[in-house]
């Protein structure tokens, strides 16, 4: 057997093995540490990583400042004024329009007050799932109900934190989930067709044509 016929054969039990061991996580299983690390490798030291930034990244409604607060209260507003806009527009009423109008004024409004505050501290962008910046190179962030920055903390389906879109943290199960993925799709990665070995006779063939030329 050569040495890439064994390699894609280890490469394929480990797939297999990780699988296996995805199916038990997403099930709510146990899996030891010393199962993970022997099956990960390399990949092992990221769920310590992974958890670290993640236990940074964690931010307790209980410690948001006023200033967000007053944030939310006004996106709360403009969100409820985009809602009884779209209800009028889907009934095809002719005020719609005027429901919009409101809506637009009062995303405004709240975005204005945003970046106002975050002038004044800029650690107040720790909080935000996006840049409170709108101008023509930010990508992700308008003055409307899909673009408005969100509250990490946020419940809103339109909040696009890393933590998740529905506000909650991943949990370290997640993180292990996430991590076994990245293995398995490293190692899925299509070879290269030519092994170490070919490569090698390859070279010393054309060596040997040079010299014999």
């Amino acid at each position: 057997m050569s040495q890439s016929s064994g390699v894609n054969n280890n490469h394929s039990k480990r797939i297999k093995k990780l699988q296996e061991i995805r199916e038990k996580l997403i099930a709510g299983e146990e899996v030891a540490n010393r199962q993970l690390k022997t099956w990960l490798g390399a990949y092992f030291d990221e769920i310590a990583r992974d958890w670290a930034e993640e236990q940074e990244m964690r931010l307790k409604s209980e410690d948001k400042p006023e200033t967000i607060r007053e944030y939310e209260r006004r996106l709360k507003q403009a969100d409820f004024q985009h809602a009884k806009a779209e209800s009028a527009s889907s009934r095809g009423k002719s005020y719609a329009g005027k429901f919009y109008n409101k809506t637009d004024l009062a995303y405004e409004r709240a975005l204005e007050h945003l970046q106002e505050q975050v002038s004044l501290d800029p650690s107040l962008e720790l909080w935000l799932d996006r840049t409170p910046d709108n101008g023509p190179d930010t990508v992700g962030t308008s003055i409307d109900f899909h673009g408005i920055p969100r509250v990490r903390t946020s419940r809103s389906m339109q909040n696009q934190s890393v933590a998740s879109v529905t506000g909650q943290v991943r949990s370290k199960r997640d993180i292990k989930i996430e991590v076994v993925d990245r293995a398995i799709e490293a190692l899925s990665a299509k070879p290269s067709e030519i092994s170490a070995e070919e490569k090698s006779s390859k070279l010393k063939d054309m060596l040997k044509g040079l010299k014999q030329r």
